[in-house]
């Protein structure tokens, strides 16, 4: 299953994900680090346990939004 990670200003990396199919499995090969973003899975935010079930799903990575001014 091909699944795009993208983490904002950094690289898309598609990635091929035999075995686990996991939002973490996904971030793992794809060195990517959330290091406190927000994860969106196809536009709804979840966490690392996530499963992803579509071929050609979209992670990505975002800022957490502040409250306030």
């Amino acid at each position: 299953m091909f699944v795009k990670v993208a983490p904002i200003g950094e690289a898309i990396v598609e990635v091929n994900l035999n075995g686990g199919r996991t939002v973490a499995d996904a971030l793992a090969i794809a060195k990517v680090l959330v290091n406190g973003r927000k994860i969106l899975l196809n536009n709804k935010e979840v966490d690392e346990t996530a499963e992803i079930k579509k071929e050609n799903s979209i992670i990505v990575l975002t800022q957490k939004m502040k409250g306030g001014k």
